[in-house]
Parts: structure tokens; C-alpha cells; sequence
């Protein structure tokens, strides 16, 4: 596992915002701002993931000869269903 951390060009950085974060050490390399913004990054991609589920279903097999007025109407369709549960 370690060979394949220290491939990783950025481990270092993400090792010095984690102790940053913890509080063991406050030594600032680069920006001052980037350790706020590493500990309010997402843990999850949740959003990006729903977006590609809908794009498999409208984009499946069944559904390639859709014209641009079939997939406008889904659409429509997906958000008032969103909305409405």
C-alpha cells in the first residue's frame, strides 16, 4: 500500500492538511486558505452520482432513437417526479 501512496503526487499535500486539521501541526506551504477549503470539500459525490443514474436511464439501449421532443418531455417528467416525492 505504501508504494502505491507514494506514487501519488498530492499524498504529501493531503497528509500535511490532515495534521493541519488535527492540529498537529501548522506549518503553510502554499495558501493559507487551502486547508478551509480541504475540510469543507464533499466526503460523497452523491449529486454527481443521481445525474448519472439519470443519464443511464435516458440513455439505455431502449431509448437511443428518442427524438429531442421525446427527451424533453421525459425530463420534464424525471423533474416533476423529483419534485413531487
Amino acid at each position: 500500500m505504501n508504494s502505491v501512496l507514494e506514487k501519488n503526487p498530492d499524498f504529501e499535500k493531503i497528509k500535511l492538511y490532515s495534521g493541519i486539521l488535527k492540529r498537529e501541526t501548522l506549518e503553510l506551504k502554499d495558501d493559507p486558505k487551502l486547508p478551509f477549503l480541504f475540510s469543507c470539500a464533499p466526503i460523497t459525490s452523491v449529486d454527481c452520482e443521481r445525474v448519472f443514474t439519470k443519464l443511464k436511464f435516458f440513455l439505455s439501449n431502449q431509448r437511443i432513437s428518442l427524438t429531442e421532443n421525446h427527451v424533453k418531455d421525459m425530463l420534464i417528467l424525471q423533474w416533476n417526479n423529483d419534485y413531487m416525492t
